[in-house]
């Protein structure tokens, strides 16, 4: 981690996509330059999260969780920033400040200091021998596998990654339904960020008062089965359809995801120190397949109306339930120095 290419090449291999796109001859190419960057971004997401650990290892949770009201922010920002480029620009603009924002990263990460821990670390023993990166890769994922709490809580988290992508591919065609415009439906992606970013404020808070993660991962799990009741009650009360009815109790859910997200990250990365690199794309690699997996069930459940949506309420909190009981099992036979998130 203290080599400067391992640090930046997310971002060079970003700068180059970006160079790409901007001068892609047909739509091919440009199409390829945004994979490129999709895989770069990827990278840089797990990345993120490593370096929290290694340069602020007291503080990883909180940095972790800042980091996650970022990221919450950004449907809501982008599209306005992307705006306003447009505004005055062509559309070649917008990867031209990418660029610009990618160099500025890579200069912040290349005067960070190389971390102690990577001076003063000893090589441990389930550390595995560089012989084929690729076997290598695969050992280090086995490692994790076999940690069913490691498992348990990257499934935790990839239930409430998916839980947008499921929301998004059902909501618009229920507000198709209520006859809103198209270009409407953009306005959604605001109360979802507001919703996290909230919810992020509130972990913060809760970590600096000590809360335990039992109970950092207790409250999304209530957020969400209270949340699932509130609906089943609306629906057998015969509360008529509308924008509301969709908005308000998925914003309620979001902020209970904005609490979980970054502490379920955070205490999973937190059992494999010598592993975070693997630890974070291994997450990372569960939650994509989560999204496209109910985000596929979610257009199927489309078909269903409003009906659809709430059966996928129910499924959000079958698994989670399911995944904070499995924790609270397994946690039985772990230390209690586990269960604990340090007050700052």
């Amino acid at each position: 981690m203290g080599l400067p290419l391992n640090k930046t090449w997310e971002s060079s291999v970003y700068i180059i996509a970006n160079v790409i796109a901007i001068f892609s001859p047909n739509i091919s190419t440009f199409i390829f330059a945004r994979f490129i960057e999709g895989l770069s971004a990827a990278s840089a997401l797990c990345l993120w999260q490593v370096l929290s650990f290694t340069y602020f290892e007291d503080r990883a949770k909180h940095m972790i969780n800042s980091g996650f009201i970022i990221i919450g922010s950004m449907p809501a920002l982008a599209p306005m920033f992307g705006g306003f480029i447009l505004s005055f620009s062509h559309w070649q603009a917008l990867f031209v400040t990418l660029t610009i924002l990618a160099i500025i990263l890579i200069a912040l990460t290349l005067s960070l200091p190389v971390p102690k821990t990577a001076l003063q670390t000893k090589k441990p023993q389930h550390q595995l021998e560089q012989t084929h990166i690729v076997l290598s890769i695969l050992r280090q994922y086995k490692h994790l596998v076999v940690d069913a709490q490691f498992m348990v809580l990257a499934f935790a988290s990839a239930t409430i990654y998916m839980s947008v992508y499921v929301y998004l591919s059902q909501v618009p065609f229920l507000l198709t339904k209520l006859h809103f415009a198209t270009k409407s439906f953009s306005l959604f992606f605001i109360p979802i960020s507001v919703a996290f970013i909230l919810g992020g404020i509130f972990s913060k808070f809760l970590l600096k008062k000590g809360t335990s993660f039992k109970q950092m991962f207790m409250l999304p799990v209530a957020v969400t089965t209270i949340v699932f009741i509130l609906v089943v009650i609306a629906e057998l009360a015969g509360v008529t359809l509308s924008a509301w009815l969709l908005a308000i109790p998925f914003f309620i859910f979001t902020i209970g995801a904005g609490i979980g997200m970054p502490n379920l990250v955070s205490q999973a990365l937190s059992l494999h120190p010598h592993l975070r690199g693997t630890a974070a794309s291994a997450i990372g690699l569960v939650q994509n397949l989560f999204a496209f997996a109910f985000s596929s069930l979610g257009a199927y459940l489309t078909r269903f109306g409003y009906d659809g949506l709430i059966i996928s309420y129910a499924i959000w909190v079958g698994l989670l339930l399911t995944f904070f009981g499995a924790y609270l099992a397994i946690s039985q036979r772990k230390k209690p120095s586990l269960e604990t998130c340090p007050a700052t």
